[in-house]
C-alpha cells in the first residue's frame, strides 16, 4: 500500500478539500518549485516518497489519519523549496529558514484551500514566494525581539 493510498476518497472534515486530489496537485507542480536543484531537487522528494512507502508498515498507515499522511506527504514535497534564494540562485545556506517562510509568509497559496493548489506554475518559486513582505518581515522582526 503507498501512502497515497490511504488518502483515496478522504476529504477534510468539512468537505472542503479532497486530500488525494490535493497531493496529487502538490506532485504535479512541485518540479516547477524545484527545478534547478540538483541534489535536493524533485528525484529526491521521489525518493523520500518511496522511502516511506517502504519503511512504514501497511498496518501502520491505515491507522494514520489521511490528514496526517497528507501532511506527511506535503512536507516531502515542501522541505527543500527553500534551496531557491530571492534573487534565483540555489544554495543550502539558510535554506530550512527560507523553506519556512516560503510556506508560512506569502506563500499561502501552497496550502490547500477548496482543495487547489494555486500556484502558477513558475521556474523560480522565489519569485512568486518572497521571504515576506515588507508587513510580514518588520512583524518577525518585533517577535524576534
Amino acid at each position: 500500500m503507498r501512502l497515497d493510498d490511504r488518502l483515496i476518497e478522504e476529504k477534510t472534515t468539512d468537505g472542503g478539500i479532497d486530500f488525494h486530489d490535493h497531493i496529487s496537485r502538490v506532485r504535479e507542480e512541485a518540479p516547477s518549485w524545484l527545478e534547478g536543484i540538483e541534489k535536493n531537487g524533485i528525484d529526491h522528494s521521489g525518493r523520500l516518497e518511496g522511502y516511506l512507502d517502504r519503511l512504514i508498515p501497511d498496518e501502520f498507515k491505515e491507522k494514520l489519519k489521511p490528514a496526517e499522511v497528507f501532511i506527511l506527504l506535503y512536507a516531502v514535497y515542501l522541505h527543500d523549496i527553500g534551496y531557491r534564494n530571492e534573487q534565483g540562485a540555489t544554495g543550502s545556506k539558510d535554506h530550512p529558514l527560507r523553506s519556512r517562510e516560503y510556506i508560512r509568509g506569502s506563500c499561502k497559496a501552497l496550502l490547500p484551500r477548496s482543495g487547489v493548489v494555486r500556484p502558477r506554475r513558475s521556474t523560480r518559486l522565489p519569485s512568486r514566494c518572497p521571504a515576506g513582505t515588507g508587513e510580514q518581515k518588520a512583524e518577525r522582526k518585533t517577535q524576534a525581539s
